[in-house]
This record gives structure tokens, sequence and C-alpha cells, in this order.
């Protein structure tokens, strides 16, 4: 799974938390120029909106857990397609 995604929207969060408007918006662009397929692009527009609700003043802890839950499963979701390479059973 690309857990990578999800510190990196946390470090986002966590600089919009702080005030630092430059670092996460250079973590939001970063995470959309490095997005490999619609859903961690998704992803990362599901970050960038839950920064600018929490830059413009609506500071939920509920709404971080719940947007950082929702990229979670989204997450998961896009690795759920690639599975395991097949072992062939029984002994040689």
């Amino acid at each position: 799974m690309d857990f990578t995604f999800l510190f990196l929207v946390i470090l986002m969060v966590f600089a919009a938390q702080s005030g630092i408007v430059a670092i996460s918006a250079g973590l939001f662009l970063l995470l959309l120029l490095t997005a490999k397929g619609k859903m961690l692009l998704a992803a990362a527009f599901i970050g960038g909106l839950l920064v600018l609700l929490i830059l413009g003043g609506y500071k939920s802890d509920l709404l971080v857990v719940g947007g950082l839950f929702l990229i979670f499963i989204l997450l998961v979701r896009a690795d759920s397609g690639t599975g395991q390479p097949g072992y062939p059973g029984g002994a040689y």
C-alpha cells in the first residue's frame, strides 16, 4: 500500500493547523504531482479540501479524523486490486 500519501497528508494537516500555509501548499502540490492513479489523485484533493477547511477556521478534531479515515479507505481500495503473486503449492 502507498501509505506515503497518507503520511504526507498528515504532515500537510499539521502544517495547516500550525498556520504554515507555504508548507501546506507545497505538500499539496507534491501530492498532485506524484499521484499515479485516480484514487491517489482523489486522496490528494480530499487532503487539500481538509486543509482549506482548517485554514478557513473550521478546526474540528472530528473533521481531521474523518478526512484522514476517508483517505485511508481510498488508499486501501486503490491497493486491493493488486493482490499478492501466486505461489505454487506442494513440495518439490
